[in-house]
């Protein structure tokens, strides 16, 4: 942190900024980056992904902001334009630094489909064994490939005790416009049987589709924001206090009883 703020760049940043409030956004935006540059060194380093998300990762940033304390300095000048150069030539180093991370985070989840693809009878089978041994009023719940999996088996198969489907950073979505989704072709109907489906995907998180757009008047997206970038946006969701906040309210408001009753 002090090699960082002593920085020559870092001082001109400050300088730029005009008024408190500008200086705050300057010392987060400093303190974001240090931490994402240090998980970017760990996930260079170790070759894995650091899971460091939600309410840690806004810790970190926290003592990074304190220990900068750049929010009390004065100001001279305008950022301007120089605010926006910086900003875009960070995003495309950061992109650039990130770009083989993001591919060997996402090549576990797209193997997933691929035996997916080739072996999920198994898997879905499974599903169906576990949600009947659940009884009634069951809220089925899959992340990534589980999601794929429980609306291939509610295409196929009537669930009644499932009052509401949720999928988390799914891709079913794609596989569907792709013509790959086992349980339902392209321009199928879908069945009523279908139970009420709420499908939550991150704009961070590139293995996340939408429902809505594929599945007209039968999906509801909910948009959720981790502040984390891939690999760890695909499993960030369950480090997110809103992703929970509202699971309960969709529990809460489920059907009393499924589509396929």
């Amino acid at each position: 942190v002090p090699q960082v703020g002593d920085a020559p760049v870092t001082q001109q940043a400050i300088l730029q900024a005009v008024g408190p409030e500008d200086q705050a956004r300057v010392t987060t935006a400093l303190a974001r980056g240090i931490i994402a540059e240090t998980l970017r060194q760990a996930v260079l380093a170790e070759g894995i992904s650091t899971p460091l998300h939600g309410a840690g990762r806004a810790y970190l940033i926290g003592l990074v902001e304190d220990r900068l304390g750049y929010a009390k300095l004065g100001a001279a000048r305008a950022v301007g334009g120089l605010a926006a150069r910086v900003l875009l030539r960070a995003g495309t180093w950061a992109f650039d630094r990130w770009r083989q991370p993001i591919s060997d985070g996402a090549q576990p989840a797209l193997g997933d489909v691929v035996w997916y693809l080739t072996r999920g009878a198994a898997l879905r089978s499974a599903i169906a064994e576990t949600t009947a041994a659940a009884g009634d009023d069951v809220v089925l719940v899959g992340h990534s490939l589980g999601g794929i999996a429980c609306l291939d088996l509610l295409l196929t198969t009537p669930l009644p005790s499932v009052r509401t489907l949720v999928t988390v950073g799914s891709q079913g979505p794609l596989l569907y416009e792709l013509d790959a989704l086992p349980g339902l072709k392209v321009g199928a109907a879908i069945p009523d049987t279908l139970p009420d489906w709420v499908n939550y995907y991150d704009r961070r998180d590139v293995l996340s589709y939408l429902a809505e757009p594929v599945f007209a008047g039968r999906a509801r997206d909910v948009e959720l924001d981790s502040g984390c970038y891939m690999p760890d946006a695909h499993s960030a969701y369950f480090d997110n206090q809103a992703f929970y906040d509202s699971l309960v309210n969709v529990i809460a408001t489920a059907p009393a009883e499924g589509a396929g009753g």
